[in-house]
């Protein structure tokens, strides 16, 4: 995201939420966001980051939720942006508007920069692969504080009502097959618990070869292996169909598993649901982009996606065509 300033004199929540986190106004940058505004401060020679959520999108309890279990990810020594409290001592502070309640957070900045071309190496991927292993070990003993995060089945259903109205019925009937499938599924507590759901090098900065990881706003109960699909899913070309495609896409799985396995056990029964994570991201993706209606910029990894992708999707293509 690109740095701008901020006109708040017209904005009553930005300018109640620079009071209860004690920000100075002139050190405030907009960043941008989808379903958040997000803004970066400093303070005490201190980068932070501001997030204004739109309550529709999720509740109070949620953001609660999401904030506990950064706090408690990071107080267990893992590289994720640790929530900060507001004057009041508070990780959520709810600003009320117009009969709305709007939840506002900040938290620590992360150090570094989203890996460039330089970074992307196999050492990266065996990090990301440790990372993730770390934290499905750590969330094993995790017992919420507050209200938990939604279950899967609740985030597709939402998701459904949402978008689904945008598609043709044979992609929904594809879609509707895809929420189907994970009900006959064990919720074994090695293989199943609260993950991440969206992790990719967008969502975590890189120093001296350390991830911290950020934007948990997506964090469900569901199983690991939708985890290491996220990060298969973004880490490859959007079509992995050439043979030098197949191969980097080998390559980043063998790296990234080899990281995760060196800290996690997970049953290699559970490698073979990841082509199924993959195709539900698949469809969820493919149906967002068509009811948004965004004009993809030429040559981006969405509007690569998007190329033959309906036909794809119809034909039960896999997303990327290796061994799990």
């Amino acid at each position: 995201m690109s740095m701008s300033p901020v006109s708040f004199e017209d904005d009553p929540i930005l300018r109640e939420a620079l009071v209860r986190y004690e920000v100075d106004p002139a050190s405030l940058s907009f960043l941008g966001g989808f379903r958040n505004r997000v803004y970066e401060y400093g303070q005490n020679e201190q980068r932070y980051i501001l997030r204004i959520s739109s309550e529709s999108q999720r509740s109070a309890d949620m953001i609660h939720a999401e904030m506990d279990w950064m706090h408690y990810l990071a107080g267990r020594g893992l590289a994720v942006v640790d929530p900060l409290p507001s004057q009041r001592g508070n990780f959520v502070e709810i600003i009320e508007h117009e009969g709305r309640q709007v939840p506002v957070v900040a938290m620590h900045k992360a150090p570094g920069k989203h890996p460039g071309k330089e970074e992307w190496t196999p050492e990266l991927f065996t990090a990301m692969g440790h990372f993730v292993g770390q934290m499905h070990q750590t969330t094993r003993e995790y017992m919420p504080a507050t209200q938990r995060r939604s279950a899967w089945h609740e985030d597709l259903d939402v998701f459904a009502q949402e978008y689904l109205h945008a598609v043709d019925a044979n992609i929904a009937a594809k879609f509707q097959a895809i929420r189907a499938y994970p009900e006959s599924l064990p919720q074994e507590r090695d293989a199943y618990g609260l993950i991440h759901a969206d992790f990719h090098r967008g969502n975590f900065h890189v120093l001296n070869g350390r991830i911290t990881l950020f934007d948990f706003d997506d964090s469900q109960y569901s199983w690991f292996a939708e985890d290491l699909a996220m990060a298969v899913f973004y880490a490859i070309s959007p079509q992995a169909q050439r043979q030098e495609e197949l191969d980097f896409a080998r390559q980043f799985y063998q790296h990234f598993m080899e990281g995760y396995s060196q800290v996690y056990t997970l049953d290699a029964a559970w490698w073979q649901e990841i082509p199924y994570f993959l195709k539900q991201r698949e469809i969820n993706l493919y149906i967002v982009l068509t009811a948004l209606k965004y004009e993809l910029p030429e040559g981006s990894w969405s509007e690569r996606f998007m190329q033959n992708r309906r036909q794809r999707i119809l034909e039960d293509v896999p997303f990327v065509d290796i061994a799990f």
